[in-house]
């Protein structure tokens, strides 16, 4: 299975993540101290996203 990429940063950004610059492959977020990369790709697996709420430290909803 695969979640939206929208999906997964309006759940960054209602944990308080905000878009930090655009790579040529990457989006990269903070809040704070805490730095997360974020693929460019429409759809992303679910696992991926669940290790990106973990960097992140915010709970896993995928």
């Amino acid at each position: 299975m695969s979640v939206k990429r929208r999906e997964l940063v309006r759940h960054l950004e209602k944990n308080g993540y905000i878009l930090f610059r655009e790579g040529a492959r990457h989006s990269i977020f903070y809040k704070g101290d805490i730095m997360v990369p974020l693929k460019r790709r429409t759809q992303i697996d679910n696992i991926t996203a669940n290790r990106i709420c973990r960097q992140a430290e915010i709970d896993e909803i995928f």
